[in-house]
């Protein structure tokens, strides 16, 4: 469904661009400086949609850390670009196309990789993540799409434990990592609150999850993303259940954009917690998360199992 939705949406903007490129070059502008405006516009806007978010984000938050000026430059940057990637080419095209034939692990005996996407994406998110893995040798499973998009977390946390009951019977006794991105994570506990996690994962870690909720939830459409505003009933059950408290490490992103309170992404109930320099989308694909999984993938991560 996301993937038919930025489709849709990308088409309407390339109409627009369309029939307002058309409107100038009847009016006499050059057809180069048309391209070059319209092309400026468009990551002018997304660029404005990164700050605007990153300014809201940070109003009020006492909880926000420090920032130096080049760090989040950088950051807002590297969150532009993953903005314009994600919600655009790989989950509109590029994953639709390829998700059918993604290469599975192969039967070595190494851990298995299940990576989890958020809130507003599917499976393409993970992409550059999915292919810099494979590079490593990492037994990445191709990134599954958790529907209903819009529905509740707990039905994606149903839809979660389908894929690890499937890739269990496939791969019998291969040892798991699972990684959430935003409310990926929340999927991953949610499942582990339903259903259990496989006796043999090794290893559960959270990026930017917003596990006490977001204030800018309150503008997000569904279900789940009602389940993601503070204090909201889900969220406060979630946290009473203690679902795999003290089994998972997270990570939060010091320049996100997306999670207010910031803190709400390093969980008192994670036995680790670390701060990564990056936005919120670009969190899953850099090379510190990167390095994380390929050690827990290793069996190099000290941690001991989570709770089943």
């Amino acid at each position: 469904m996301v993937a038919r939705l930025e489709g849709a949406l990308i088409a309407l903007e390339l109409l627009i661009y369309v029939v307002a490129g058309a409107t100038a070059i009847a009016g006499g502008a050059e057809l180069g400086l048309v391209v070059i405006a319209l092309v400026g516009v468009a990551l002018a806007g997304r660029a404005a949609y990164v700050i605007t978010a990153f300014v809201l984000a940070r109003h009020r938050d006492p909880s926000a850390p420090r920032l130096a000026a080049g760090p989040t430059v950088l950051a807002l940057a590297g969150e532009w670009l993953a903005l314009t990637l994600t919600h655009g080419p790989l989950q509109a095209m590029v994953y639709p196309l390829l998700r059918r034939h993604l290469p599975c692990p192969g039967d070595k005996q190494a851990p298995l990789v299940i990576l989890v996407h958020g809130y507003c994406c599917n499976g393409g998110y993970w992409l550059p993540a999915w292919w810099r893995l494979r590079r490593r040798g990492v037994a990445v499973l191709p990134p599954p799409t958790l529907e209903p998009a819009f529905g509740s977390i707990d039905e994606q946390a149903d839809a979660l434990h389908a894929v690890l009951a499937r890739e269990v019977q496939r791969y019998p006794g291969r040892p798991f990592v699972l990684v959430g991105h935003s409310m990926g994570g929340l999927i991953i506990r949610a499942c582990h609150r339903r259903h259990g996690l496989p006796a043999t994962t090794r290893f559960v870690l959270t990026l930017a999850t917003p596990h006490r909720g977001t204030a800018l939830a309150r503008r997000a459409w569904g279900h789940n993303g009602r389940q993601l505003r503070p204090g909201n009933d889900w969220l406060r059950s979630l946290e009473a259940d203690g679902a795999l408290a003290g089994g998972f490490t997270a990570m939060a992103a010091r320049q996100d954009e997306l999670i207010r309170p910031w803190d709400s992404a390093l969980p008192l109930q994670a036995r680790e917690r670390r701060v990564i320099e990056s936005g919120h989308l670009l969190l899953g694909w850099r090379r510190p998360v990167l390095d994380a999984i390929a050690a827990a993938s290793r069996g190099s991560s000290a941690h001991d199992p989570p709770p089943q």
